[in-house]
C-alpha cells in the first residue's frame, strides 16, 4: 500500500505446477525531490543560466514536526528523499551571504506521485558591506599578467606559470561572458578605454576572476565568492535585461572587491 507499481497493476498468466515458472512485481517508493538554486533574478524560479547551489542543507519533517532525514544538495543543487506516503515538511538551510527567494519551508502531502519542491536564493550584497577579502585591483593584475606575457620577472608578485594556470582555469569557468583564451586576452579586458556600461563590469569582474583564482574569498567563503563572481558574468551575458544604473552599480561592487586589499568591503550602498 502506497509504493507505485513499477511493472503495471495486475498481471494475468497462466501459471503451471512447475516451481520454475514465476512472477515478479517492482514497487518503488515515491520521491520528494528538487532544486536549491541561485536566483538571480530573484523571481522564484530556476531561469537559464541561474545554476545550483551545491552542499546546501535540506531537512525532511513529519506531520509532527519530528526531523525523519536530511540531506545534501549535489553539484547541480539537487537533492532527493525516497518516503512513504503522509504529510511532510521540507525545510532548507539558510545559506550565507544569500536570502531566500521562495519560503524556506513547504508542506507536501506525498500520496503515489513523486513531489517536487525547489528553493531559490538571491545575492545579498548588502551582507558584504564591512567583510573582509584579500582582493587586488585590476591594474595589479594587468601589471603582473603584462610581465608573464612579456618575460620579465622584476617586480612580479604573482609568478608566470601561476598566472597561466589562473587564466587557464577562468578560460572555462561559469558562463562564457568573461573566458579568456590567454593571458593577453585577459589584459585587453583588464586594458579597455570603452566608457560602455558593460565594457566597465567586464573590467572590473576580470579582476574579480584573478581575485577569485587567487582565493581572495569574501569573509572566507568560497561559494559566496563564486557566487558573486557568477551573478557578474550572468549580468554580462544578460545585459540587455538590465538598465545601465544597474550595471554600473554592479561594476561598483567588483571595483569595492578588488579595492579591498585584506580590509573591509565598502560597495556602492554601505552606509
Amino acid at each position: 500500500d502506497g509504493l507505485g507499481s513499477t511493472t503495471g497493476e495486475s498481471l494475468n498468466v497462466s501459471v503451471g505446477f512447475n516451481d520454475e515458472n514465476g512472477i515478479d512485481f517492482g514497487y518503488e517508493l515515491p520521491e520528494i525531490n528538487g532544486t536549491v538554486f541561485f536566483d538571480i533574478t530573484e523571481n522564484g524560479m530556476q531561469d537559464v543560466d541561474e545554476p545550483g547551489l551545491e552542499s546546501v542543507l535540506v531537512t525532511l519533517e513529519d506531520g509532527n514536526g519530528n526531523v525523519v532525514a536530511t540531506t545534501t544538495t549535489d553539484a547541480d543543487g539537487y537533492y532527493s528523499f525516497d518516503m512513504l506516503p503522509g504529510d511532510y515538511t521540507v525545510v532548507v538551510d539558510q545559506v550565507d551571504g544569500l536570502f531566500p527567494t521562495t519560503s524556506s519551508a513547504v508542506s507536501v502531502v506525498v500520496e503515489y506521485a513523486d513531489e517536487t519542491v525547489d528553493f531559490g536564493f538571491g545575492l545579498d550584497l548588502n551582507s558584504f558591506c564591512g567583510v573582509s577579502a584579500d582582493g587586488y585591483t585590476i591594474g595589479f593584475w594587468k601589471n603582473n599578467l603584462s610581465k608573464a606575457i612579456s618575460g620579465k620577472t622584476k617586480g612580479i608578485q604573482v609568478d608566470a606559470a601561476t598566472l597561466e594556470a589562473y587564466t587557464d582555469m577562468l578560460g572555462v569557468y561559469a558562463l562564457d561572458a568573461l573566458n579568456p583564451d590567454d593571458m593577453q586576452a585577459a589584459v585587453d579586458f583588464l586594458n579597455a578605454r570603452s566608457s560602455d556600461e558593460v565594457d566597465l563590469l567586464e573590467k572590473q569582474l576580470m579582476g574579480s576572476e584573478y581575485n577569485l583564482a587567487n582565493g581572495a574569498y569574501i569573509g572566507g567563503n568560497e561559494m559566496l565568492t563564486e557566487m558573486f563572481v557568477y551573478y557578474g558574468e550572468y549580468l554580462v551575458n544578460h545585459s540587455a535585461d538590465y538598465t545601465r544604473s544597474e550595471l554600473l552599480e554592479a561594476k561598483d561592487w567588483f571595483d569595492a572587491y578588488n579595492n579591498s586589499h585584506g580590509g573591509a568591503i565598502e560597495g556602492p550602498t554601505c552606509q
